[in-house]
């Protein structure tokens, strides 16, 4: 499955782009390895790819390296023309060097959110790096609210479909 993990952000080089990544699913990426470009056209929304059943225009390159500190992300492409900025990089998820436990953007995005109680609450709309740890955005229907990704708080249950949130009103 294709799946994209990085927007372009502007050219750093003559074929190394700055981009913005959601998490850190490009440092398991086993480069290099085949990447698929989605330019965006002038109608569709920025995010427009992170949403359901968007169906993305697909152009075919390739990811030769990489370089990530904490605050960049910057690829070395391969394409055979300009790439330009706000569009999207994607990669089969099978290029990803994950263990058992590593757990993608890509996988949570619109998961169940359940409380303690195990009523259903909303569902999972983004998710950003602080440096700390992970911050999930959740739809909860009347508000979005931010959770830190911490033991405390949050526990994926990836089989079942759903992400516990523990002291869900503390937030509220």
């Amino acid at each position: 499955m294709r799946v994209p993990v990085a927007r372009i952000q502007r050219q750093a080089g003559p074929s190394a782009f700055r981009c913005t990544a959601p998490g850190n699913a490009l440092e398991h990426l086993k480069l290099p390895c085949s990447a698929w470009f989605h330019f965006p056209k002038i109608t569709e929304q920025p995010l427009a790819p992170l949403a359901d059943g968007f169906v993305p225009d697909l152009r075919e390159g390739r990811i030769l390296s990489m370089e990530h500190n904490k605050h960049n992300t910057t690829l070395v492409l391969e394409y055979q023309s300009d790439i330009p900025p706000g569009s999207w990089v994607y990669v089969e998820d099978a290029d990803f060097a994950s263990g058992a436990e590593d757990i993608y953007f890509y996988q949570i995005r619109g998961l169940k959110v359940v409380d303690e109680s195990g009523a259903e609450r909303g569902r999972i709309l983004d998710y950003m790096e602080t440096g700390a740890s992970g911050i999930l955005l959740l739809d909860l229907g009347s508000r979005e609210v931010y959770i830190p990704v911490v033991e405390k708080y949050v526990e994926f249950h990836m089989k079942d479909g759903y992400v516990l949130v523990r002291m869900l009103e503390d937030f509220l």
